[in-house]
């Protein structure tokens, strides 16, 4: 690319001109580089750095990426407390924040919990790791919390069941045996009377 160096350039301005030839293939406007709604895509990771975004993702949408950058102001300001935690988590899931003193009966002191739901499509093994570094870098220091992930499935399911019946028979090994046959009788008998003594005669 052509430049203005003189011919007896030193080699030093040659290679800070070297540098410098990408500048000329940014806008020329560079009003729009500090407001995260006009901010060119391709230069959202400076801004975010400048604007000291705790959490980045390249995989973000460009949406997600410039609420980042609004939200990363507030966040700071209010670091600590529960607005700044629902801002940070607004920007990645849907989340619900319970205090201890909210639960019935209320629970430990300093304690929280933050229930999401999120579709099984998204859920992977960094889900859990993404939304405890938001937590962790929004929250204070003295509270701890308990983080609840659900999702939804949805499908067909078929119920189905059999019934067996039969009759269970054991088989011993053979064993010969010997019937006796004939009949049984019973017979009683009964006698009455009287008993009369006979002595011999005396004259």
């Amino acid at each position: 690319m052509p430049n203005l160096l003189p011919p007896n350039a030193t080699s030093l301005e040659r290679h800070v001109a070297t540098l410098t030839e990408r500048l000329e293939q940014y806008p020329s406007d560079f009003q729009h580089a500090w407001h995260p709604d006009l901010c060119p895509v391709e230069l959202l990771p400076w801004l975010a750095w400048a604007f000291s975004v705790d959490e980045w993702d390249v995989n973000w949408t460009e949406a997600q990426k410039r609420n980042a950058i609004k939200n990363s102001v507030f966040i700071h300001k209010h670091k600590g407390t529960r607005a700044a935690l629902e801002r940070a988590l607004a920007n990645l899931v849907e989340a619900e924040i319970n205090e201890w003193f909210e639960h019935t009966p209320p629970t430990a002191p300093y304690t929280f919990t933050v229930n999401t739901t999120l579709p099984l499509t998204d859920i992977s093994a960094d889900s859990f790791a993404n939304i405890m570094r938001v937590i962790n870098a929004a929250k204070n220091l003295r509270s701890h919390y308990t983080l609840q992930i659900t999702t939804d499935a949805f499908g067909d399911s078929f119920y189905g069941g059999s019934m067996t019946a039969g009759y269970e028979s054991a088989i011993y090994p053979y064993s010969p045996s010997i019937l006796l046959s004939g009949h049984l009788q019973l017979a009683g008998a009964l006698s009455s009377g009287v008993s009369t003594p006979i002595y011999p005669f005396v004259p």
